[in-house]
């Protein structure tokens, strides 16, 4: 009696570690195998769904050459108006850049964590999200990074950078040149969708 009763503890233990272990493996999968994303906006994410999820209201946006204030609903892209703070000029075809927090407009939309972000600006190629470019102040560099970490799992380092891999989607956070003033910022980018560039001979 006393053998089967030493038996059945000894399973249930067994089936206790068990199930703590498939808890602890399906927690890490979920974690290193969540697509790479900031404030819900998903890599791939078609630009119309992004436009309706960051709609915030209409804000005056300093736009143009002439840096006038103008009314202009958020989230601002290129495929509307152009100059606005964080519009790159050089746009490929079938590329629309677009900025849902510009200036002093929307902050929450660039917070992650506590941190107030300098600028998040989202790319999109023939209607979807391929890359979003952050700008990080230079004294939270460290709270992002453990921040990525916490959600995406341990990085890779090279050249000074850390990076996260998932298939064809990348993160890359950088801390910025060793020369100069470091502008450290963080690069999500889907090189399935990319614009692709000429090959030059």
């Amino acid at each position: 009696m006393r053998s089967r009763v030493e038996a059945e503890r000894k399973a249930m233990k067994t089936f206790a570690c068990l199930f703590v272990a498939l808890v602890s493996a399906g927690s890490l999968f979920a974690q290193t195998d969540a697509r790479f994303s900031f404030k819900g906006n998903v890599l791939g994410m078609p630009l119309e769904k992004f436009k309706e999820a960051n709609a915030q209201g209409t804000a005056l946006v300093i736009v143009g050459k002439k840096k006038q204030k103008i009314p202009m609903k958020t989230p601002i892209c290129t495929d509307s108006v152009r100059g606005f703070p964080g519009d790159p000029r050089d746009l490929a075809g079938d590329e629309v850049v677009c900025n849902a927090s510009p200036g002093e407009v929307n902050p929450e939309l660039r917070e992650m964590q506590g941190i107030q972000l300098e600028s998040v600006i989202y790319r999109f190629y023939k209607g979807l999200l391929y890359r979003i470019d952050i700008s990080i102040p230079q004294n939270d560099f460290e709270g992002v990074r453990s921040a990525f970490t916490q959600k995406y799992g341990s990085p890779s380092a090279s050249n000074g950078s850390l990076s996260w891999l998932r298939d064809h989607e990348t993160l890359v956070l950088t801390e910025g040149p060793t020369s100069g003033p470091p502008v450290p910022t963080a690069v999500f980018l889907d090189s399935a969708l990319s614009p692709k560039k000429p090959i030059d001979f």
